[in-house]
C-alpha cells in the first residue's frame, strides 16, 4: 500500500533532553520530551533572533526528578495557565496574564504536562498545560 505523502510531511521532530540544552533558531517547531533524573535548564533564543513564528513545546516524559526550567534570558514570557485538576483552586500559574522570565516544569508535574512557546520575534508568548497546579511554576 502506498504512503499517504501529507501525513508523512506532517510529523514533528521529536528530541529527548536528559541535560542542558541551549534552543536556537534551528530548533524551530521541534518537541521537547524531557524525563530527568534532575534539575536541568531549557534556554531559549532571544526572539529576534529566533524570528517570528518559531515555535516549540516542551513535555515530561515522566515526572521529573528535578525542576526543568525553561528560561527566557532577557526576555519575558507572557503566558496563560490551563489545568484539569478537579480541585475548588481553579487559578493556574499565568492565569492572571503575567510575564515571568522562567517557566518550570517541577517534581509535581505529570506524564504529558506541558508548556507550548511560539514568539513574534519581540515577544515570547506560552500556554502552560498540567495536571496539577503546581506541576508547572513560573519565577
Amino acid at each position: 500500500m502506498a504512503k499517504n505523502g501529507f501525513s508523512m510531511s506532517n510529523r514533528v521532530a521529536v528530541e529527548a533532553l536528559t541535560a542542558a540544552k541551549t534552543l536556537t533558531a534551528d530548533d524551530c517547531g521541534k518537541v521537547f520530551t524531557v524525563d530527568a533524573g534532575g534539575a536541568i535548564s531549557i534556554t531559549l533564543p532571544s526572539p529576534g533572533v529566533a524570528g517570528a513564528g518559531w515555535n516549540t513545546t516542551i513535555i515530561a516524559s515522566d515526572v521529573p526528578g528535578g525542576n526543568v526550567t525553561v528560561a527566557a534570558g532577557a526576555a519575558l514570557i507572557h503566558f496563560v495557565g490551563v489545568g484539569s485538576e478537579n480541585t475548588a483552586v481553579t487559578d493556574y500559574p499565568g492565569s492572571d496574564g503575567t510575564a515571568a522570565s522562567n517557566l518550570i516544569l517541577t517534581t509535581n508535574a505529570a506524564k504529558g504536562d506541558r508548556i507550548e512557546l511560539v514568539t513574534d520575534g519581540s515577544l515570547w508568548y506560552g500556554k502552560t498545560f498540567a495536571v496539577d497546579q503546581n506541576g508547572i511554576t513560573a519565577s
